[in-house]
């Protein structure tokens, strides 16, 4: 489960957590269905993503190491590539829309299980 903490809002009931750099890389690539997936790095970095290959718009959260989020980015579509402006431990990429329906804004604490 990914929970806003703050808000008391719930971002996904299930999720996918990928650590090693081989499955951070495929994230969502060539996913028939959309599952809520977190990229979980050993330290903060500035973690470019993209689509490619990705077959659904996504929102995505940015999480620092303290589980806070540094950034968020809504609507990202196939075949794009986002350069993100803070680092991140964790990304969290979400079904569009998942931000707004959950209330999610910079500084708000999430936290996965």
């Amino acid at each position: 489960m990914i929970r806003n903490a703050t808000k008391n809002t719930v971002l996904a009931q299930r999720c996918r957590i990928r650590r090693s750099l081989f499955s951070r890389c495929i994230g969502l690539m060539f996913a028939k269905h959309m599952t809520p997936t977190v990229l979980a790095f050993p330290y903060e970095t500035t973690a470019d993503i993209h689509t490619c290959f990705v077959r659904h718009y996504l929102d995505v959260v940015f999480l620092n190491d303290h589980w806070q989020v540094v950034e968020l980015v809504q609507g990202l579509r196939p075949w794009r590539f986002y350069a993100p402006k803070k680092r991140a431990m964790f990304v969290i990429e979400l079904p569009e829309g998942t931000i707004t329906q959950s209330k999610t804004k910079v500084g708000d604490v999430v936290n996965f299980l």
